[in-house]
């Protein structure tokens, strides 16, 4: 099943609250933004907001979507964890697609 744009922007409606709440933005990218859909998921990138005063675990936010329908790997340090270039990428489901979550981290 592929992404359209208004399918990624309305995505990234539902998880900006979330990520607001725990100290970060959302925001789109990938082939959904640059191409308007994507046969193969939807990226989102999750960098922190400068006037929160706390910043929660990309992990710990990961686990609570499940909350909200996501279906997160079962083994989540599993996820690409992408090393030396601060950022953590987690796969996610979402009605039965693909999400990637990237977050820049420090």
């Amino acid at each position: 099943m592929s992404w359209t744009i208004q399918e990624g922007i309305g995505l990234a409606r539902i998880l900006e609250p979330v990520m607001i709440t725990n100290g970060y933005h959302v925001a789109l990218g990938g082939s959904v933004l640059h191409s308007g859909v994507s046969d193969k998921d939807c990226d989102f990138v999750i960098y922190k907001r400068t006037k929160a005063k706390k910043h929660v675990k990309p992990s710990e936010i990961v686990t609570s979507l499940t909350e909200i329908g996501f279906v997160v790997p079962l083994e989540l340090g599993k996820s690409d964890d992408s090393g030396g270039d601060n950022r953590q990428i987690f796969k996610l489901e979402y009605h039965e697609r693909r999400v990637d979550l990237i977050f820049v981290i420090d």
